[in-house]
């Protein structure tokens, strides 16, 4: 069976996710509203990844899958507080 592999690109105005399956093949993509990683504002920068993420899963008729990988480069990121914030918040969500 093959598994999924999901990029997301936060930034302050928009969330660009792409879903690729094992090759690297890209096979969904979606975009949402912001997702950058401000201090106090980590709960909302993830809940617009998670909804972002299921959107495109749902877009490849594959939204009950879970990624085996999700790599996110958010805006804000740089900042361990707000990084391990968001993480946590991703690990919540189950995304």
């Amino acid at each position: 069976m093959s598994f999924l592999i999901v990029g997301v690109d936060g930034g302050g105005t928009k969330t660009k996710v792409i879903v690729a399956d094992e090759l690297g093949h890209e096979v969904a993509a979606a975009t949402g509203g912001g997702s950058a990683a401000r201090p106090g504002q980590t709960t909302q920068a993830a809940e617009m990844i998670a909804q972002t993420v299921k959107e495109a899963l749902a877009s490849c008729e594959r939204a009950g899958e879970v990624p085996r990988v999700l790599c996110a480069g958010l805006a804000g990121a740089g900042r361990e507080p707000e990084r391990q914030a968001v993480r946590e918040a991703l690990v919540r969500l189950e995304v």
